[in-house]
């Protein structure tokens, strides 16, 4: 599998103005450290176009576009029939965080999933932690 992280590019910026087709699925709703003034709390969505599978970031800002939920491309990946929905939303998730916290620094280690989409909070916890491995290894 092929996978393309558009993180820190202008492709996985909210204003780029890309948009996924109605069929999205979601993977999940993560805190990555909330508190009551505001916080990191993302939705991760997975679509296909054409022959690409898509990871969709999205966020809804009430000061921009009314409250609209904005997308932003994070990853993707050519399709392949004998993948289902579920892997491949663990394995675009893996690189986008991995992406993510090598670009910016991030520590993923208080993030929490909120709601499960495709991907079962074992499966998330696994993924957070092979992120954080594969960080180490990375240092």
């Amino acid at each position: 599998m092929n996978i393309r992280s558009y993180i820190g590019s202008e492709v996985a910026d909210f204003t780029y103005g890309e948009n996924p087709t109605k069929s999205v699925q979601l993977v999940g709703v993560f805190d990555f450290g909330s508190h009551p003034a505001g916080g990191d709390v993302r939705e991760y969505w997975l679509s296909f176009e054409n022959n690409t599978v898509v990871l969709w970031d999205s966020m809804i800002d009430g000061d921009i576009d009314d409250g609209q939920k904005k997308f932003a491309r994070i990853a993707d990946c050519s399709s392949d029939a004998s993948i289902n929905a579920e892997r491949f939303a663990s394995e675009l998730l893996f690189a986008a965080l991995l992406s993510e916290t090598k670009l910016y620094d991030s520590d993923l280690s208080s993030a929490i999933c909120t709601k499960v989409g495709l991907i079962d909070r074992e499966s998330i916890a696994t993924i957070i932690k092979k992120v954080a491995t594969s960080i180490d290894d990375y240092l």
